[in-house]
């Protein structure tokens, strides 16, 4: 029998790690030739350290995110707590790292600011959802579910997840855009509004009553709302750096090369 902190890994990956590499290439393959891959895997690991840590921080000192806890609380304090206090956070973290002064010069920061988001959002998504799955197939609770509703919860914290994911990736490019104007703060601010989002759809998977409808229709908002903010990302603010065209003609060159090779 599979072990419930085994399973918890196995699914951690899964919905955290495996989502974050696929992103990570749809987003910036495009741009090949205008980055350093050494620099955006080392943004990679620093975002997963430091989601990690943050992840951390918020479980084991903050404890919002717990379900229990969000239950005795009015929803509106649920809502803020999260929304606002772990997004917010989240975002002072972030403006943090990419605002270290050899880091704000770069031109091409909102390619490693991408890297940066992702691996974020993989730590978070691994850790939390590790712990839920554990929490969900120990003890007592197995036994009282059915197959049905091992798909759902699964199924539901993946749509979750990978969109939170994306949308770790979409605050860290917002941050890294408003660093190039020389503003931080607004920065700061768009990324904490923009990332709130996603504990919405956290505070709905996790306290709401099982099989309601808003249980399941605000963690697929948070996908939907992912997959527009990388779409964001890519057109508003990748290619502000670099134009598609020039993009597309600089892959075109590195092809040539490499059959000439």
């Amino acid at each position: 029998m599979v072990q419930p902190a085994n399973l918890g890994m196995f699914v951690g990956i899964l919905f955290g790690l495996v989502p974050a590499m696929a992103l990570l290439y749809y987003m910036l393959s495009r741009y090949e030739g205008f980055f350093e891959d050494r620099r955006v895997f080392k943004w990679l690991l620093i975002g997963i350290g430091v989601g990690s840590v943050v992840t951390t921080f918020e479980i084991v000192v903050l404890g919002f995110q717990d379900a229990v806890y969000l239950r005795s609380q009015p929803v509106q304090v649920g809502l803020v707590l999260l929304a606002v206090g772990y997004a917010g956070l989240e975002s002072v973290v972030k403006t943090s790292v990419l605002n270290w002064h050899s880091v704000r010069a770069l031109k091409d920061l909102p390619f490693y600011a991408v890297p940066l988001g992702l691996g974020f959002g993989a730590a978070n998504a691994f850790i939390l959802v590790a712990r839920g799955v554990v929490a969900f197939t120990s003890g007592e609770i197995l036994q009282t579910v059915t197959h049905f509703q091992m798909f759902l919860f699964f199924g539901t914290q993946a749509i979750l997840f990978i969109g939170g994911i994306m949308i770790h990736a979409f605050t860290a490019a917002v941050i890294s855009a408003a660093l190039s104007e020389g503003m931080p703060f607004r920065g700061l601010f768009g990324a904490t509004v923009l990332g709130a989002p996603f504990y919405v759809g956290y505070y709905a998977f996790y306290s709401l009553e099982w099989g309601t409808f808003m249980a399941f229709a605000l963690p697929v908002a948070v996908l939907l709302y992912g997959l527009w903010a990388i779409r964001y990302t890519i057109t508003k603010i990748l290619d502000n750096v670099v134009p598609p065209e020039i993009a597309r003609q600089v892959r075109r060159d590195i092809r040539k090369k490499r059959q000439g090779a």
